[in-house]
């Protein structure tokens, strides 16, 4: 996994390199933006299991997104809210889309 997807021609003087970082930060902040969705903490001994994930490939980035759904909500509509917004959000910032984007539904709140 490398840490920066890279964009070769953006402009004549050379190429640009965008962190995972930046695509786990826009994911944290469009689950915060979806009504019914929360990201899941980092429970556990070692605090492994981080709410964001972000694999760089080659051929494009793949996001993981652990988030908790409030009780009564359809966790199917829930959960395609947050892809479209992080979808949406990423090409708006960073003109990528995302080759793909996993929404796991750690529980209920």
């Amino acid at each position: 996994m490398t840490s920066y997807f890279l964009i070769e021609n953006f402009t004549n003087n050379g190429a640009l390199g965008i962190s995972y970082q930046v695509f786990e930060e826009i994911a944290k902040i469009c689950v915060s933006e979806v009504e019914g969705a929360t990201l899941s903490s980092n429970e556990g001994l070692f605090k492994l299991n981080r709410p964001v994930l972000c694999n760089i490939q080659s051929d494009g980035i793949e996001i993981t997104v652990n988030v908790k759904i409030d009780t009564g909500l359809n966790v199917n509509d829930v959960c395609l809210k947050v892809q479209e917004k992080v979808q949406d959000s990423i090409y708006d910032m960073t003109e990528i889309k995302p080759k793909k984007i996993n929404i796991k539904v750690t529980g209920v709140k």
